[in-house]
């Protein structure tokens, strides 16, 4: 007998070469997916939001130098 296992997920955002997506682990702790061309980087939802506080600061920087 096989246990399938229906893995949730919802797309965050989506361009032509990046996608971002969020889904549960096999415990059920919440992931977040960040794909860059052939590779994807894993976090849990606190190394989550220090990675959206770093964009932040990158945005923030952008918009000084303009």
């Amino acid at each position: 007998m096989s246990d399938t296992m229906e893995q949730k997920y919802e797309v965050i955002a989506e361009t032509s070469n990046y996608l971002v997506w969020k889904g549960e682990d096999v415990d059920g702790e919440v992931c977040y997916h960040l794909e860059v061309g052939n590779a994807m980087l894993t976090f849990y939802t606190e190394e989550w939001i220090e990675m959206l506080d770093l964009l932040k600061q990158i945005l923030k920087d952008a918009d000084l130098q303009k």
